[in-house]
C-alpha cells in the first residue's frame, strides 16, 4: 500500500508539474500573440504571419522588354500615300493600310 500511495503521489505531482508548464506555455503564447501578427490554421493551431521579403517581389513597374526603333528622318521626309477607295474594301488592302498607319499613343 506505500508503494501505491508514491506512484499515486508521483503521478500527482507530474500532472501538476505538466499542467504548470501548459499554464506557462499558454501565458507566453499570449504574450507573443500581443506583440506579433497572427492566425489560425484549419485544425485551429496558432500560425505567425511573417512580411514578405521586399527584395524578393518583382519590381511594381516593369520595365518593357523590347526597343523600338525609328527613324524620324525618313518619317518626315515620306509623303503619306492616299489609299485608293476601291482597295480599301478587299480585306488585304485593310491589313496593309493598318500596317502603315501609326497608332496614336496618348499615355504620358
Amino acid at each position: 500500500e506505500a508503494r501505491r500511495k508514491r506512484e499515486e503521489e508521483a503521478r500527482l505531482q507530474s500532472k501538476a508539474a505538466a499542467h504548470a508548464q501548459e499554464v506557462a506555455k499558454v501565458a507566453q503564447v499570449k504574450d507573443q500573440m500581443r506583440n506579433k501578427p497572427f492566425t489560425y490554421d484549419a485544425e485551429g493551431n496558432i500560425i505567425w504571419i511573417q512580411p514578405p521579403n521586399l527584395a524578393k517581389l518583382p519590381p511594381a513597374l516593369p520595365t518593357p522588354a523590347f526597343a523600338c526603333k525609328r527613324d524620324g528622318a525618313q518619317q518626315l521626309e515620306a509623303p503619306p500615300r492616299p489609299a485608293p477607295k476601291a482597295a480599301a474594301a478587299s480585306p488585304k488592302a485593310r491589313k496593309t493600310l493598318r500596317k502603315d498607319e501609326e497608332f496614336p499613343d496618348s499615355f504620358q
